[in-house]
């Protein structure tokens, strides 16, 4: 990488970006990847797909250090959102991977979440808009009420990785060194309907999941296309639009998780 844009990822990977992303353009992609998926839809060729995943792991290393959660992603450190078995048999394209992603962080409910996501694309889809929402600039236009109640450990916040989790109460803003976070899924407001007693706290819930809906404008939005690498700041939320299928030439993102010095979490 040119020295300038290499000191541009690094800057993003330590210090908070005012648009919660950082986009990179012009990599080059296998012509292998990116041509059409002939009719006995025969996969990629597995050297190929990995020399593909290397290169979305080295450009990872310069935000901070690649990490694998793995009962989310089985010891993997990348995870080929598209059919490349049997490098990433858990990580294919499905019904479930184009619907609709609602307003999210990436293994949100532990102290050790990953400081950045990475998204390396190989092949694009033009319905599916990535968003990503600041924490900083969205924690900004809550109420001190509303703030308050969502910094207090009321809320049911499930993850995988967090034992007890469905009965362990954990806040929903999380103050860290480098600023505030948001430990949200949008699913987790329904957890929070069904299951939690404390009804003010659900109500919180409910009007983040309001707030928004409502400053949609804040969000800023990108569909990724091939030969981008799009760098999205954990500490915020992103989502995506639902895309249709396209068997012939389907979307193929490769995504990472960087984590930092004073937060590594790898277990192979």
């Amino acid at each position: 990488l040119p020295d300038h844009v290499r000191w541009a990822v690094e800057v993003f990977g330590t210090e908070r970006s005012e648009q919660g992303m950082l986009l990179l353009q012009g990599l080059r992609v296998p012509h292998e990847l990116t041509g059409v998926v002939p009719e006995s839809r025969q996969l990629p060729d597995i050297r190929v797909a990995q020399a593909a995943g290397l290169m979305a792991v080295a450009m990872t290393t310069i935000v901070g250090n690649p990490v694998s959660y793995r009962n989310g992603s089985l010891g993997y450190i990348n995870s080929f959102m598209t059919q490349v078995s049997p490098i990433e048999p858990h990580g294919t394209s499905n019904v479930r991977t184009r619907k609709y992603a609602g307003w999210h962080a990436e293994v949100e409910a532990t102290p050790l979440r990953p400081r950045t996501l990475v998204l390396s694309c190989v092949r694009s889809h033009p319905d599916a808009l990535t968003r990503v929402m600041p924490a900083g600039r969205f924690i900004e236009t809550l109420s001190s009420n509303l703030t308050a109640t969502l910094r207090e450990p009321r809320f049911l916040i499930p993850d995988e990785l967090v034992p007890n989790s469905l009965t362990e109460k954990l806040p929903v803003i999380v103050d860290l060194p480098r600023g505030p976070a948001l430990a949200y899924d949008e699913r987790h407001v329904e957890v929070n309907i069904q299951g939690n007693e404390d009804k003010a706290a659900v109500q919180a819930m409910i009007d983040l999941r309001e707030s928004l809906r409502e400053n949609d404008a804040l969000a800023t939005q990108h569909v990724i296309s091939p030969g981008e690498v799009l760098y999205l700041d954990n500490d915020g939320l992103h989502s995506r639009t639902s895309f249709g299928p396209n068997d012939q030439n389907p979307r193929w993102l490769i995504r990472t998780l960087a984590g930092t010095q004073q937060g590594i979490f790898v277990e192979l």
